[in-house]
């Protein structure tokens, strides 16, 4: 590597046979082998930030930019990424999601940021003010909350499994079920 420490692959299936290596003008590496055939070795743009964070492999559902750091919904709640170390970051709205599906995110034009879980409707504002909605709470359908978003007026609009919830001034003003 750069760093000149050499690194097998393990999970190449190239490993012996080969009879040539050719770098050419992207800085690609070719390798070709009598029992392998060609394999072609290149940079990627894309890095997995949950392993530089030193996470384990999860089901992400939505990635969202918020104040400059990576928001990410998976089946076991909130995990925030620092936009530039790349660092896990660990808050209030992360405690109260974790365990929690998120299944979606949403930023409204008020730079709230809400979050769509299994434990109801998450809204969280730039002064780190939370709010939720669920059946315990306020008149929405359901807990299992899907996707949102919001129409030219500033309405919200939440689908859960079961129905739709309309949001006007930080409070369901209609539910729309079968």
């Amino acid at each position: 590597d750069q760093d000149e420490v050499f690194r097998k692959m393990e999970d190449a299936g190239f490993d012996s046979s080969i009879v040539c290596f050719h770098e050419e003008y992207q800085g690609n590496i070719w390798a070709a082998s009598t029992h392998y055939g060609v394999m072609k070795l290149a940079n990627s743009p894309f890095m997995n930030l949950f392993e530089k964070a030193g996470l384990g492999k999860e089901y992400v559902n939505a990635v969202q930019i918020y104040n400059h750091d990576y928001y990410c919904a998976t089946d076991d709640g909130l995990v925030i990424l620092d936009g530039v170390s790349h660092r896990q970051i660990t808050d209030e709205l992360t405690d109260l999601t974790q365990g929690s599906r998120i299944r979606a995110l949403f930023t409204d034009s008020k730079e709230r940021l809400w979050l769509c879980t299994y434990n109801g409707l998450v809204c969280y504002d730039q002064n780190g003010q939370i709010l939720q909605f669920n059946t315990e709470n306020s008149a929405v359908s359901s807990d299992r909350f899907r996707c949102m978003t919001e129409l030219s007026d500033g309405t919200l609009v939440a689908g859960t499994a079961d129905g739709i919830n309309i949001i006007r001034g930080d409070r369901v003003s209609k539910t729309l079920t079968a």
